[in-house]
């Protein structure tokens, strides 16, 4: 089960729970990212997330993680701080 949490201005909280394998994506502002693991660590979520045009390189931070044990917090920095953010969508299709 994926949970996006306290979407504010800058930062969103994404958790899910129950996966032990597979793969998700998420998306922002309709853009998916590439598959990322079920146990991505929260350094790996702000590369993907980072990959997408529409974020760039350095416009966010996580932290916590990984993200079948924990928590991974994204908060939205630079350009992407400035104004609301859509919330963050994500597909676990792929899980298992």
């Amino acid at each position: 089960m994926f949970i996006i949490l306290g979407a504010t201005t800058f930062a969103q909280i994404l958790a899910f729970t129950g996966a032990t394998g597979g793969t998700f994506t998420l998306t922002f502002n309709g853009q998916p990212t590439a598959p990322l693991a079920f146990n991505a660590t929260a350094a790996q979520v702000d590369a993907a997330l980072e990959a997408l045009s529409n974020v760039g390189a350095n416009n966010i931070q996580t932290s916590g993680g990984p993200v079948q044990n924990s928590n991974v917090n994204v908060f939205f920095r630079r350009a992407l701080q400035q104004s609301d953010q859509n919330q963050l969508s994500a597909d676990g299709a792929g899980l298992t």
